[in-house]
C-alpha cells in the first residue's frame, strides 16, 4: 500500500501491458478498489494467514488484454498466480 501512488505514476508513464509483483503484503483488509490502477485489472493472491508477515503476489493486466486465470495451475502451498493471455488470432 505504501507504494501504490508510485506504481500508479509508473504505469501511467510507461507502456507496460502486464506487471507481476511479489511480496505485495496485501490481505483481506485491503480491497481491490484501494489498489486499483486506471486502465488495469488486478489479479491477486494474498498470503493465507499462517502467522507470517508479508507475502502475496499480484498481476496488473492492461484492460485491453483478454486473459483468463489458470486456477488449475495454482498450488495451495505456493503463493503463485497463473494467467493465460488470449491473442486475437
Amino acid at each position: 500500500m505504501k507504494h501504490i501512488d508510485e506504481l500508479r505514476v509508473f504505469l501511467a508513464n510507461n507502456e507496460i501491458d502486464v506487471l507481476a509483483i511479489n511480496e505485495t503484503r496485501l490481505d483481506a483488509t485491503i480491497s481491490d478498489y484501494e489498489v486499483h490502477i486506471h486502465g488495469y485489472e488486478i489479479v491477486r493472491r494474498d498470503r493465507r494467514l499462517n502467522g507470517r508477515l508479508g507475502g502475496g503476489v499480484c498481476i496488473y493486466i492492461r484492460n485491453s488484454i483478454n486473459f483468463s486465470i489458470g486456477h488449475d495451475l495454482s498450488i495451495d502451498q505456493l503463493e503463485n498466480l497463473c494467467t493465460s493471455i488470449k491473442k486475437h488470432k
